[in-house]
């Protein structure tokens, strides 16, 4: 699978590329030029991979958590949340744009399997485990991967009501049918 990289993953990964492939003279004729001192630097970059590799478990243990749910767990997730258990299905197979589910219903959603908004937001974000497996090279003719869909496509394709989608779709507490 191709997936095209935005301006900014492609900038990230030019800086992780001189990071991980430059003579040591560069990194000091770059902090010479620039000012910084390398102790900072270190400690702030130190800093920066514990955390992403802390937002990183934290995700996997989101994903590990949705993906563990018994059938009888998720009647009582999607019955909770008032959604079909196939837009559960859906979600726990990451064919949503995380972007497009409303932060109110991911904080529901959260909370319903016991992890952190951020947690799912990254969790959700990244590729499944079909997506991975399906990378590989194969003796036969690779499954199609049903593409990412807005979270609000996933409600309808659920044949849930105008008047469901809107409640999950809605980001304030405020609105009632």
């Amino acid at each position: 699978m191709n997936i095209k990289k935005t301006h900014d993953e492609n900038l990230l990964d030019a800086q992780l590329d001189f990071i991980m492939n430059a003579p040591m003279e560069q990194f000091e004729e770059y902090f010479s030029e620039t000012g910084i001192d390398r102790t900072e630097f270190n400690l702030k970059a130190t800093s920066a991979f514990d955390r992403a590799f802390e937002n990183q478990a934290k995700a996997q243990q989101a994903v590990e958590a949705l993906a563990s749910l018994t059938p009888a767990q998720q009647a009582t997730v999607a019955k909770n949340l008032n959604i079909r258990r196939s837009v559960l299905s859906a979600l726990r197979e990451h064919r949503a744009v995380v972007s497009s589910i409303p932060q109110r219903f991911m904080r529901l959603l959260a909370a319903e399997i016991g992890q952190t908004l951020e947690a799912m937001n990254i969790a959700l974000a990244g590729p499944s485990l079909t997506r991975l497996i399906s990378q590989h090279k194969a003796d036969g003719k690779p499954i199609a991967i049903p593409p990412r869909v807005s979270f609000e496509q996933l409600l309808r394709d659920a044949a849930m009501t105008e008047v469901e989608v809107q409640e999950l779709m809605r980001e304030d507490d405020s609105w009632t049918p």
